[in-house]
């Protein structure tokens, strides 16, 4: 009797964890079906001047094996001025200031780009929040931009000491070899 017991034992712990698998498996199938990524390859951090457009480029690929509709959204967070002007774009699709959301269908494979436009009117520093969401998958991923914008030209301190030291040792060269000719004649 005991040999059949563990039988029985052995038979109900195979057929749970058949059932298991399946169930896990399951879940596998489903986030492959709906997924996606949604990438940028420069720098978030960015300066400009006044008056200068500046212009975040992102990408969202599907990566799933179906198509999806994805929700993308703008949040402009209350520190940037009011009086700076920005688009933003997913796919053929744009919306200015007053848009929130931005609904666009892409087949398995597709890619699509993202793109964030600020022309900043005054000095001081911005921040957006760009949300991609998923219908089907409920997946959401999110990125930062942020951009400081100036009144004088983006230049390293540095850069500007060493061009005026250059000006200073050219004008002492050219007082030099005039004064060499005067000398020699």
């Amino acid at each position: 009797m005991n040999r059949y017991k563990n039988s029985w034992l052995t038979l109900g712990a195979m057929v749970v964890l058949v059932l298991l698998g399946n169930l896990f498996t399951g879940y596998e199938t489903q986030a492959a079906l709906f997924s996606f990524d949604f990438t940028y390859s420069g720098d978030s951090l960015n300066a400009c001047r006044v008056g200068e457009k500046m212009q975040f480029v992102s990408r969202i690929t599907n990566t799933g094996t179906q198509g999806d509709s994805f929700y993308v959204s703008l949040y402009e967070y209350p520190s940037t001025p009011a009086d700076w002007w920005r688009e933003y774009c997913a796919g053929p699709l744009c919306g200015d200031s007053s848009t929130i959301l931005i609904s666009i269908y892409m087949n398995p494979a597709e890619q699509a780009l993202v793109l964030l436009d600020v022309l900043p009117r005054s000095v001081g520093q911005g921040k957006w929040k760009i949300t991609v969401q998923s219908k089907y998958g409920g997946v959401s991923k999110f990125l930062h931009f942020y951009l400081t914008a100036r009144q004088t030209p983006v230049t390293s301190q540095w850069g500007l000491i060493i061009l005026i030291l250059l000006i200073i040792a050219s004008a002492l060269y050219l007082m030099y070899k005039k004064y060499s000719q005067v000398m020699q004649t």
